[in-house]
């Protein structure tokens, strides 16, 4: 019958049964098998991230100077964001306990003044002018601030952070 696929797709979806992953359904409790090397591989580039900090290398130099394959890194970064312990900002990689700490140092910063320039921000956190623009524009995406020329003004503290 026509729709029953799509409706049985929906009714399992809400029983929290089968979930969509990556555009595909999936069971919940899906992961994909990685091997006893890719998961070395994997641990190995979490490492690398937390070494870099806030200075996390290009994802070539990561292919180029770790040995991993494109297909394999594409495949971590997946999994990675999907443990909410990477997040991605076009094709830069950054720890969520990074950007955390983003974010603090930028209420920091609102403490003491009501506006901050995007260079402020960038010399505070040690970022690149680059990223501490999408970290900035990530934060004016979730509400938290509004940004005005080149700096930003806060709108609302998170909660989390209150």
């Amino acid at each position: 019958q026509a729709g029953s696929f799509r409706k049985l797709c929906e009714i399992l979806i809400e029983g929290r049964q089968i979930t969509v992953k990556h555009g595909h359904l999936a069971l919940k409790s899906y992961s994909p098998k990685i091997s006893a090397r890719q998961m070395k591989q994997m641990d190995e580039l979490m490492n690398t991230l937390i070494q870099h900090g806030v200075s996390a290398p290009a994802q070539g130099n990561l292919i180029r100077d770790m040995g991993i394959a494109p297909t394999d890194l594409k495949l971590f970064l997946k999994l990675l964001s999907e443990e909410v312990k990477i997040r991605m900002f076009g094709k830069n990689i950054v720890l969520t306990d990074v950007l955390e700490h983003c974010r603090s140092k930028l209420l920091e910063m609102f403490e003491e003044k009501p506006e901050i320039e995007v260079r402020e921000f960038r010399d505070e956190t040690g970022l690149g002018r680059t990223l501490a623009v999408a970290l900035l524009e990530h934060f004016d995406n979730e509400g938290m601030t509004q940004r005005k020329d080149n700096s930003r003004t806060l709108i609302r503290k998170p909660i989390n952070n209150s």
